[in-house]
């Protein structure tokens, strides 16, 4: 162990200590190694690319409607573009579809609020033939005169292809 000249106060002081044991003056700046700055750890662009790649590659195994991963041997694309559109159960596509044809008929159609899937929406949709759905549900909006209400209303839908959809029937409950 040699000693050594402490730079401020001038008193003798181990090379191998990290401060003066005198005044308190660092003596050695801290060690920095390679790909580290101030003792952290930077991280390149190459570790952000490989993070990236990480990323996609869990979100295609997680994506059940994309990518090659996670759908088992079929996958739900498969079998929904051999399904015919008559034999599926299409009630939530009939509830969405009814959604824009009450909102045509109200006076914000902007502020129009229907039930979520947590507030009981499949429970206002029945089936009433092949292809066909009742819904009796309700929309909460704002009138001509800014107050929000709650319309009810029940209406008849009918799925006429598989990207077509035609009113039966619609009565709003003011």
């Amino acid at each position: 162990m040699a000693m050594t000249k402490c730079k401020e106060c001038g008193e003798a002081v181990s090379d191998q200590a990290e401060s003066c044991p005198h005044c308190g003056v660092p003596l050695k700046a801290k060690k920095e190694g390679k790909g580290s700055k101030g003792g952290r750890r930077q991280f390149g662009c190459g570790s952000l690319i490989l993070v990236l790649i990480i990323m996609g590659a869990i979100g295609s195994i997680l994506d059940p409607h994309g990518g090659t991963g996670g759908g088992g041997s079929g996958s739900d694309n498969s079998r929904s573009s051999t399904t015919d559109w008559r034999q599926e159960d299409n009630s939530i596509m009939a509830y969405i579809m009814m959604e824009d044809f009450v909102k045509d008929r109200l006076k914000s159609p902007s502020t129009a609020e229907f039930p979520g899937v947590w507030d009981g929406r499949n429970e206002h949709i029945s089936k009433a033939g092949a292809q066909t759905y009742k819904i009796n549900s309700y929309v909460d909006a704002q009138n001509s005169f800014g107050a929000s209400i709650r319309t009810r209303f029940t209406g008849t839908i009918k799925q006429i292809s598989k990207d077509r959809w035609q009113l039966q029937s619609l009565t709003l409950h003011e």
